[in-house]
């Protein structure tokens, strides 16, 4: 199933029985608390979820289309 945020923000709320806005501002603080976790350089684990951690990669060299130019 894809979900978009705003079909999950309804589905939380139904299922908790409060306010899309409510329910919203919960997957805020969740997703806000997550990414300052992870870019601190620590990794979360949600069991059952999921996990989050930081990936380091390679630069990639890009080529212009109207020159060729990388």
């Amino acid at each position: 199933v894809v979900m978009n945020k705003a079909e999950l923000v309804s589905a939380i709320a139904q299922r908790t029985n409060t306010s899309k806005v409510q329910a919203e501002n919960y997957l805020d603080v969740m997703l806000t608390i997550i990414q300052k976790t992870v870019s601190n350089g620590e990794e979360v684990k949600i069991v059952g979820f999921g996990s989050f951690s930081r990936a380091t990669r390679k630069p990639k060299t890009a080529r212009n289309p109207k020159t060729g130019q990388t």
